[in-house]
């Protein structure tokens, strides 16, 4: 049985609380949402403090612009 099929049956189950029941179900999700985008929010903050740059997929396309065919170091005149 999935785990959507289970959620429904056992909205369906609780009756009159299964509104109740949806906005736990949609807390849940939203928490475990959370926990996966802090820790990327919270690198980006520490980042910004201390004034290094970011090293994420932005960071290397800007990269990507700087190097050049037949230069030793990127972004160099």
């Amino acid at each position: 049985m999935s785990l959507l099929r289970l959620y429904t049956r056992v909205l369906q189950l609780l009756g009159k609380e299964a509104r109740l029941g949806w906005i736990l179900a949609g807390a849940n999700l939203l928490l475990a949402g959370a926990q996966f985008a802090e820790p990327v929010l919270f690198g980006r903050i520490v980042d910004v403090l201390s004034g290094k740059p970011s090293t994420g997929p932005l960071a290397a396309s800007s990269a990507c612009r700087c190097w050049r065919p037949g230069r030793r170091s990127a972004c160099s005149p």
